[in-house]
């Protein structure tokens, strides 16, 4: 049945650039049966659950505000809260009790807070758009007769008082409309809700495990044939030797050998000090865009933030984290925000020594701390003997926007774009780098965000036209605003290796954007995956090598220098490759299991 307000059509309509979106907490209901029933008995229900649903208090309290929009679903109807995160909750538990007590009508229920788009529809009523509705309208579909179920980032909001936390019960994910995942929860307790696991959630645990055991069962054909041909290789066509393949996979596990290049840095999560947390973006906002400043400078080895985010703020063992990590210096930091000001503390460590290299503080507004974080990047490729390139220079200097409420709503996209991949923070992070672009239309570094966010999108979770056009669209506006932007070409090169699949036009981007940040991981990565998806192994070894050495915490960089050597015949390359990526992938997961079953490490 197709839903006013939240079909197909609506999610693939051109946006609009002057549109304004905002979160809202809505409440999706539906009648179970309703099809099934006579024309006179569906008036009759509908009847009845617009009472219901009128008499709850958050409804009445709600609509008299002016902040709900009600729309008909046909069997059933969405309303949208623009009030509190818990209005949905509270409004769900009072049509369950009458649901309860109602032997007529049996409701399910899904929440969801999220982007909307107020619009008009044909008959010029109010109604909304967005991926807001559309997925509590997914969360929905899962449940059965009686099910109040909440989609994570509901549950999140609701964890942090006592008062829901216990009547929150996680069900783990379960795959729906796109091969989007949910990880959703069960809101129940002895007088609301249905306790039961959904039966859609049953049938996907099930069909899940048994791709689980078919995918593993194909792993493990095709890791074999890998392994006896590149036995054959090895032994006949490459003649390499066991002694020569041994040291140079030793080199790659041990960060390129054990001399540590002197000039090389990793910058450890900064310590948020803030006392309000709604603050505590500062810190990691702040941390990666050190992390990219440095990352501009080509005689410099500086670590991803995707390793350095495993390590805390203040840890103990210094020396051994730079051992791990395979840099000779550690930045440690701190942010914490009074009123208007930003004091910000760093200190460069020789990590042998534990000596103290260089530490500052910094007490300025917002705006400027985008010359703070030049200032920090040029201090520390200073202090590690590294004499910049006029250019280099300029790069780092560059101030991106002049508008200060525009960057702190930068920093917070960028922290989604850094958080655990899901569609919730890709929406978000959406939402923080439209809302900086209507403050500074000409923030071209917000653009190039925004142009990753819609093609990762389109990736891995809505693979919608409105998505990839936008990721085309604003990689383009980021490069028409500032034509040698490291960001604008990454995310160009980016959209055409995973989306048009135009190779050589996404290698001639990254090329580019490697003119600008030589040692930024993303664009070695996107090289590599590009030239295993051509068959050219060799050179890929080569840039996973690489990438290893910059994000040595990422079990995944392992794993594609694992396949890279198994596909050239390198088998015991392959091998310690492969032994480096068990130690960093969890215990209990499909990829370990591989790993041991394959290589007899069990």
């Amino acid at each position: 049945m197709v839903k006013r307000g939240m079909n197909e059509r609506d999610e693939r309509m051109p946006e609009e650039t002057d549109r304004e979106l905002e979160i809202a907490h809505v409440l999706f209901v539906d009648i179970v049966g309703y099809s099934k029933r006579l024309v006179n008995e569906q008036t009759a229900l509908i009847r009845r659950l617009t009472e219901l649903v009128r008499g709850t208090e958050q409804f009445q309290k709600a609509d008299a505000a002016g902040k709900l929009i009600t729309i008909p679903t046909g069997d059933g109807m969405a309303l949208v809260f623009f009030t509190t995160p818990d209005a949905p909750v509270r409004c769900a538990t009072q049509l369950s009790q009458a649901d309860k007590a109602d032997p007529k009508i049996e409701l399910r229920m899904g929440i969801h807070s999220g982007p909307v788009e107020r619009v008009a529809d044909v008959n010029a009523q109010s109604n909304v758009a967005g991926a807001g509705i559309n997925m509590a309208q997914r969360v929905m579909d899962c449940g059965d007769s009686g099910h109040i179920l909440l989609s994570e980032r509901v549950a999140e909001d609701l964890a942090q008082y006592e008062n829901w936390r216990s009547r929150l019960h996680s069900l783990g994910e379960v795959e729906v409309k796109h091969g989007v995942r949910l990880k959703l929860f069960n809101f129940y307790s002895d007088d609301f809700g249905n306790p039961s696991v959904p039966g859609k959630l049953k049938d996907f645990e099930s069909t899940r495990q048994a791709a689980e055991q078919a995918a593993r069962k194909r792993q493990m054909k095709r890791k074999l044939v890998l392994t006896s041909a590149a036995a054959v290789l090895v032994l006949a066509a490459l003649g390499l030797s066991y002694r020569y393949l041994l040291q140079r996979a030793e080199k790659v596990v041990h960060q390129q050998g054990l001399e540590i290049p002197a000039k090389s840095v990793a910058v450890l999560p900064f310590e948020n000090l803030s006392p309000d947390q709604a603050d505590s973006f500062l810190a990691g906002g702040i941390q990666d865009e050190v992390i990219t400043q440095l990352s501009k400078v080509a005689d410099l080895k500086v670590i991803s933030r995707t390793s350095t985010m495993q390590y805390g703020s203040k840890p103990a063992n210094l020396k051994q984290i730079a051992k791990e990590l395979g840099v000779a210096a550690i930045l440690e930091g701190s942010v914490q925000k009074v009123a208007n000001h930003i004091h910000v503390n760093v200190q460069l460590i020789k990590a042998a020594t534990d000596a103290h290299l260089w530490g500052e503080s910094f007490t300025q507004e917002l705006i400027d701390l985008l010359k703070v974080q030049g200032d920090i990047a040029q201090r520390v490729a200073s202090e590690l003997n590294t004499t910049l390139t006029t250019d280099e220079k300029a790069r780092i200097e560059q101030k991106s926007t002049a508008n200060a409420e525009a960057y702190a709503l930068y920093l917070k996209g960028t922290e989604s774009l850094r958080s655990p991949a899901s569609a919730t923070n890709l929406a978000n992070g959406q939402l923080y780098f439209e809302q900086a672009i209507g403050l500074d239309p000409n923030f071209a570094l917000a653009h190039a965000r925004l142009a990753q966010i819609h093609t990762r999108t389109a990736i891995f979770y809505d693979p919608s036209s409105v998505h990839e056009e936008r990721g085309l669209a604003e990689a383009k506006e980021a490069l028409r605003l500032q034509p040698n932007l490291s960001e604008g070409h990454i995310a160009l090169g980016l959209y055409y290796g995973r989306l048009s699949r135009d190779y050589e036009a996404a290698v001639k981007e990254y090329d580019l954007a490697r003119k600008g940040a030589p040692n930024d991981v993303q664009i070695v990565y996107g090289i590599a995956h590009i030239q295993m998806k051509q068959g050219q192994f060799r050179a890929a070894i080569a840039n996973w090598e690489r990438a290893t050495s910059l994000d040595p915490m990422n079990w995944n960089m392992f794993d594609n220098l694992s396949n890279a050597c198994g596909a050239v015949g390198m088998v015991f390359f392959e091998g310690y490759a492969a032994r480096r990526e068990m130690e960093l992938v969890p215990t209990g997961s499909v990829d370990r299991f591989i790993l041991e079953q394959h290589w007899g490490w069990a």
